[in-house]
């Protein structure tokens, strides 16, 4: 549904689906914390911003309870809030001193997923060159472009790496 655009639909679904997990892994389990932070994807699909920041938040506190501060998933999950946060700058609907802290708040979270992850990470580098997005619009240009080399560097290796499985290719083409 999701794929589909169909978002009033899956928010349904995923609102008992949530309940659900709950019910039958605990309120601190992967699951649970998984089907959390996909409502939150919706949320912000949806332009429901400081729902989805909440549900996130939310999130990322379940995965370091059940899976650890350094897992994967907690790392994608600070990853979608700093993207959460970068659209919510982005969206036109905060201006001045408000903008200004969101950017912090997308970099905060966008630092904290990368140093999360290996250096060699492929998600390290989609996280990289959305953390250079983030530096470019803060002025910070130099730091913006060295991000860029930097994530840019990582997927050519992993593409090397993988050639032939296709995996790599498109996230070194995006």
């Amino acid at each position: 549904l999701y794929a589909e655009q169909d978002f009033d639909r899956a928010l349904d679904i995923v609102v008992d689906l949530e309940d659900i997990t709950t019910r039958m892994y605990g309120e601190n389990h992967p699951v649970t914390a998984s089907v959390v932070n996909n409502h939150a994807l919706l949320k912000r699909a949806t332009g429901e911003y400081e729902a989805a920041v909440e549900l996130f938040s939310s999130a990322i506190q379940k995965y370091e309870e059940s899976v650890g501060k350094d897992h994967t998933s907690t790392a994608t999950a600070l990853h979608n809030l700093g993207l959460t946060y970068k659209s919510m700058y982005e969206s036109g609907t905060f201006t001045g001193v408000e903008e200004l802290q969101l950017q912090d708040r997308a970099e905060e979270a966008l630092r904290e997923s990368m140093s999360r992850r290996s250096k060699e990470h492929v998600d390290r580098a989609t996280t990289m060159y959305i953390l250079a997005s983030v530096r470019g619009t803060q002025g910070k240009n130099e730091e913006s472009v060295e991000l860029f080399d930097d994530a840019l560097m990582i997927l050519r290796s992993s593409y090397e790496q993988s050639k032939g499985s296709g995996q790599s290719g498109l996230r070194l083409a995006t």
